[in-house]
C-alpha cells in the first residue's frame, strides 16, 4: 500500500505567507482605489458648486434691470439703484422666484467656523439663501471710467464690470477662477421683466 502524500507543515506555511502577502497588496489597491475615488467625487462636488455659483451670479448681474431715481438730498440727477461695496452688492433684477423685478442683496456673513457665506436675499427683510459656503474671502470690485473700484454708489449709470474673487482655505478643494461680468448698460424708466426676451423692458 503507497504511503498518502501531503505538505509539508514548512510548505504550509509559505503558501499562508504568500496568500497573507496577496491580501495585503489586494488591499491596499482598494483602499487606493477607493481614496481616489473619494477624492474625484469631492473635487466633481466642489467644481459643481462654484460652477453653479458663478453661473448665478453671471445671469443675475446681466439681468439688473438699471432704475434710476431721484433720491432726497441728492443731486438733482437721477441716480442709478445700484449700491455696491467690497463684501455686498444690492440692485434691482427679476427676483428668482417669480418674472418681476425687486430689490436683491448679495451680502458675505460670517459663520462661527470663522469661515464666510455669500448670501442672496430678496428685500430688506429676507434673511437670505446660501449661494457659497465656507469660503476665507469674498470680495466685489467695480470698473468705472477712473478704473477698479471697491465702492460703487451713488452714481448714475452701472459700473462697466464688476469682479467677484473668492479665496478658500488651503485645506478645501474648491477653486473660483476669478470671475467678470458685464451688467446691463442702458438705463431704463422702469424695470418689467419680460420672460420671453429673459430681460427688462420699460414700461
Amino acid at each position: 500500500m503507497k504511503s498518502q502524500m501531503g505538505f509539508t507543515l514548512i510548505e504550509l506555511l509559505v503558501s499562508m505567507t504568500l496568500l497573507g502577502l496577496l491580501f495585503v497588496l489586494l488591499f491596499g489597491g482598494l483602499r487606493f482605489g477607493m481614496r481616489a475615488w473619494e477624492h474625484s467625487s469631492v473635487s466633481a462636488d466642489a467644481s459643481d458648486s462654484v460652477r453653479t455659483a458663478q453661473e448665478f451670479l453671471r445671469r443675475e448681474f446681466e439681468r439688473i434691470c438699471p432704475r434710476r431715481r431721484l433720491l432726497p438730498g441728492a443731486p438733482a440727477r437721477p441716480l442709478v439703484a445700484f449700491s455696491g461695496g467690497p463684501h455686498g452688492v444690492s440692485f434691482i433684477g427679476p427676483v428668482p422666484s417669480g418674472a418681476s423685478c425687486g430689490r436683491l442683496i448679495l451680502d458675505v456673513a460670517d459663520d462661527s467656523a470663522g469661515t464666510r457665506h455669500l448670501m442672496l436675499g430678496v428685500g430688506v427683510n429676507d434673511p437670505g439663501t446660501d449661494l457659497l459656503r465656507r469660503a476665507r474671502s469674498v470680495d466685489f470690485a467695480y470698473l468705472g471710467p477712473s478704473g477698479w473700484q471697491d465702492d460703487w454708489k451713488g452714481h448714475a449709470d452701472l459700473p462697466d464690470l464688476i469682479r467677484v474673487r473668492v479665496t478658500f482655505p488651503e485645506d478645501d478643494p474648491h477653486v473660483w477662477p476669478e470671475l467678470f461680468i458685464a451688467p446691463r448698460i442702458s438705463a431704463e424708466a422702469d424695470c418689467t421683466y419680460d420672460p420671453t426676451t429673459r430681460s427688462c423692458r420699460g414700461s
